[in-house]
């Protein structure tokens, strides 16, 4: 095991360094320890971005499908802005909550059907690692997630967990979006470039 491994956090400096600043170099890469819980919370942070995105808008269109905002409807009260915000971002860490609570069985049913061994689950998470745009993702939902809980706990006064869903559906959407348009900007400076060097030969 490696020294500088923090044995009750299971995590090391270098899973640390990847998550916040990058791909290491491969020596350290192959440092970090125990891929498969590695593999594990990635899984887990999936669902968690997926479940608040799917609660967060989910919720709006329903609420506004049933009329219930706005004008309202025959027989419904009309929800007050507050209302909608707050009813909109506890979906929407209901949504994160349970996705987070099915990664587990997810996880551990898809490695029992598909036997993964240790060595698949190191091959596993030696990509992640190296995925610098899935990085870059995570590392802005996490961190527009915590700015989020932080203002509604002490600004707003509501609970952590109620903005921090909010803050992870719109980093991950907003990286991700961003990554996107990176690689078609890069595509296109490549076919550029291709272009430019076929009309000189």
């Amino acid at each position: 095991t490696n020294a500088s491994v923090r044995p009750y956090i299971m995590v090391n400096d270098k899973f640390v360094l990847n998550r916040c600043v990058g791909v290491l170099s491969d020596e350290e890469m192959r440092q970090i320890p125990y891929p498969r819980l590695e593999t594990a919370l990635h899984v887990t942070l999936k669902c968690a971005q997926a479940g608040s995105i799917l609660g967060y808008f989910g919720s709006r269109i329903f609420y506004y499908s049933t009329k219930v905002v706005g004008k309202g409807g025959p027989g419904k009260p009309k929800m007050t802005p507050e209302q909608f915000t707050n009813a909109s971002l506890k979906v929407s860490r209901n949504f994160m909550l349970g996705g987070m609570a099915l990664s587990l069985p997810m996880f551990v049913m898809h490695g029992w059907q598909k036997h993964i061994d240790q060595e698949g689950y190191f091959d596993r998470a030696y990509r992640i690692r190296y995925n610098q745009t899935q990085i870059d993702v995570d590392r802005a939902s996490i961190l527009l997630g915590v700015l989020y809980g932080g203002f509604f706990a002490f600004r707003s006064k509501s609970s952590f967990l109620l903005g921090f869903p909010k803050g992870l559906c719109w980093g991950t959407l907003l990286a991700s979006t961003y990554n996107h348009f990176n690689s078609t900007q890069e595509l296109i400076q490549l076919k550029s470039k291709q272009a430019s060097e076929s009309l000189t030969d």
